[in-house]
């Protein structure tokens, strides 16, 4: 399964991407919202897991848009306020629950787009 995961955080990243690419995942990390906006044409991701960053609510609102069946899900540090900042995202979570609700919620959001390497 292809994840574009965008982190400022270069450790939180770091993390994150070793992570999900012992699941097996495919990982491209963008650092920021410009980074990902270059990434998405060339590797048409099956989930996009965000941290609350700037600009992450009206980039959701647009890549929603684009690409109405594209899940995405918002990891941030005050998920009750991500809910209103970023209100067309899939799914929230909280940024210090750790990896294992993040891959289960990543497999859940894709349903049966899971694409085996």
């Amino acid at each position: 399964m292809r994840v574009l995961l965008i982190e400022d955080d270069a450790l939180v990243a770091t993390s994150l991407l070793d992570f999900l690419s012992i699941e097996d995942f495919e990982v491209k990390v963008a650092e920021n919202i410009a980074a990902a906006e270059s990434i998405l044409p060339s590797f048409s991701p099956d989930v996009v897991v965000s941290d609350c960053v700037y600009g992450a609510g009206e980039f959701v609102k647009n890549l929603k848009q684009a690409h109405p069946k594209l899940p995405v899900i918002i990891v941030s540090g005050d998920p009750y306020s991500a809910q209103d900042t970023v209100p067309d995202a899939d799914r929230v979570l909280n940024k210090g629950a750790g990896p294992g609700p993040l891959i289960a919620t990543i497999r859940e959001v894709a349903g049966g787009q899971y694409r085996s390497r």
